[in-house]
């Protein structure tokens, strides 16, 4: 069964996060949709997974407008939450 994020952060009454790492191996897609309740400052998300590259994570985070795209090493993306967001 499939835990999501907003439920782990209901559990345990998280009322931020500082950095998100997703790195989940292609299903960073599906981790990132899974919050919904906090807005981290600082995302990194795997884009390359075994020489596969997958930019849907990345799109679907630059497509909410609260994020900015930091930078971009061989394989992550590091984005950052916009101010006053």
């Amino acid at each position: 069964v499939a835990v999501t994020l907003d439920r782990i952060i209901e559990e345990y009454k998280i009322n931020e996060i500082d950095i998100l790492d997703i790195d989940v191996e292609g299903f960073e897609l599906d981790v990132w949709r899974s919050l919904t309740k906090i807005k981290p400052k600082v995302v990194i998300v795997e884009y390359d997974t075994q020489g596969v590259i997958k930019t849907e994570c990345r799109d679907a985070i630059l497509d909410t407008n609260e994020y900015n795209l930091a930078h971009t090493t061989k394989i992550n993306d590091i984005f950052m939450l916009k101010v006053g967001k």
